[in-house]
């Protein structure tokens, strides 16, 4: 199946920005019957609800909901109770049209997949019909990489270009932060994914620049996405 993507924005919680990536997170995918969207970090994304015929909220971080914040949501929102709950209640929210994942609309399969990024506002990832994945904030998965083994298309993380930004609480527990683009290309070619755009981009690749960052990971296939941008994958 045919996708067009479009980045709303495509930095993450970062104050710097770059002519190319000013906004935070926000992802309209349209298919032949349905246009739905991952996503609203900013306010001004809050107005394409009315167009879409679902929105997905991955995680409740401020770059990915900040456009939600004491909102109605009338559309249907598709998300985990956990993220549902944190909207209503960190955010004040209000949801008319809820339903967990895994959903199905018409032609969109959405399967979300738990991952390790943040302990206080848990990230899941999702794939679309099982060949179109997209997890803007991860470590990795929870049950490991493989679980996205052939996907046709690969929507990832850019908050770090070569090392991981990865942390642990003093006296251990569970890590938190971002994997790099490098290792997330090495389990793409691993795992056989096709295609392969970085979104939501970190300091070091806003600051350094696009054509910088694609001589650092050494592969000119990727597509990085900037505001606005849209893509048929």
């Amino acid at each position: 199946m045919k996708y067009k993507v479009t980045f709303l924005g495509s930095k993450g919680m970062i104050e710097e920005s770059s002519p190319r990536h000013k906004k935070r997170t926000g992802i309209i995918i349209a298919t032949q019957k349905t246009v739905f969207q991952i996503d609203c970090g900013e306010l001004e994304f809050y107005d394409n609800l009315k167009d879409v015929d679902f929105l997905y909220i991955s995680h409740t971080h401020k770059d990915h909901v900040s456009g939600l914040k004491h909102k109605e949501i009338s559309t249907s929102l598709v998300c985990t109770s956990l993220v549902r709950r944190q909207l209503v209640q960190d955010w004040k929210a209000e949801v008319k049209n809820w339903t967990a994942p895994p959903f199905k609309f018409k032609d969109v399969v959405l399967e979300a997949v738990p991952c390790l990024h943040s302990i206080r506002c848990p990230m899941w990832g999702v794939v679309i019909n099982r060949e179109l994945g997209v997890f803007t904030d991860v470590i990795r998965p929870r049950r490991g990489w493989s679980l996205l083994k052939g996907l046709r298309v690969y929507i990832g993380d850019g908050s770090a270009i070569t090392h991981p930004i990865i942390r642990v609480k003093k006296g251990g527990g569970e890590p938190f932060g971002h994997t790099s683009m490098k290792s997330q290309l090495k389990y793409g070619s691993q795992l056989g994914w096709h295609q392969i755009l970085f979104t939501h981009f970190g300091r070091q690749p806003v600051l350094k620049g696009d054509k910088k960052v694609l001589e650092m990971l050494e592969n000119e296939q990727i597509i990085l996405a900037k505001d606005n941008f849209t893509v048929e994958v």
